[in-house]
């Protein structure tokens, strides 16, 4: 099954270069939800990314935030493990009944953010702050930033399906 996600993941990623008319240069893929054997012992990582020493990872932020690409510092406290990614505020549920649209609109519209089928559980408002999350886990020596990313088009499942309620918003 890890190998069906990861050719899926790549066959997403190739249609979307194709369609921006881009190539890749390197790809990196987390695996935070599979498990394996290693070194006779099994992992797994429900929510976290493998930091071993110099391993590449990627640490997202929300769809209106930054993400990082990450070099992990193989701390055995961390279990060499840093977060998957910002982490919610609060459930799904909390945050579609929480959602302020128009921060929303205001947030992708001052940051010239494209989107398409963003659910309302899935804004930047149902996020930790991902520069604390960063900064927390280089003070505690679990990862070096590499680079950021900052989002400039944001397409989520929801894309397709018709009446998307923050479509509307946004549009």
């Amino acid at each position: 099954m890890g190998l069906y996600a990861s050719a899926n993941h790549n066959l997403i990623h190739d249609h979307f270069l194709k369609e921006i008319g881009c190539r890749s240069t390197v790809r990196i893929e987390n695996h935070h939800n599979f498990a394996w054997e290693q070194d006779g012992a099994y992992i797994h990582r429900k929510g976290a990314t493998p930091s071993g020493v110099g391993e590449i990872g990627i640490i997202p932020g929300s769809m209106g935030t930054n993400s990082y690409v990450v070099a992990g510092k193989g701390n055995i406290h961390s279990i060499q493990s840093s977060s998957h990614g910002a982490g919610r505020v609060s459930s799904r549920t909390q945050a579609k009944k929480n959602l302020d649209r128009t921060a929303f609109k205001q947030l992708v519209e001052a940051n010239d953010i494209v989107t398409a089928g963003v659910a309302a559980d899935e804004t930047n408002q149902a996020y930790k702050d991902i520069e604390r999350v960063i900064q927390l886990q280089v003070d505690d020596g679990v990862l070096t930033p590499i680079f950021k990313m900052i989002p400039k088009i944001v397409i989520m499942g929801n894309a397709n399906k018709r009446g998307n309620e923050l479509d509307r918003v946004v549009s």
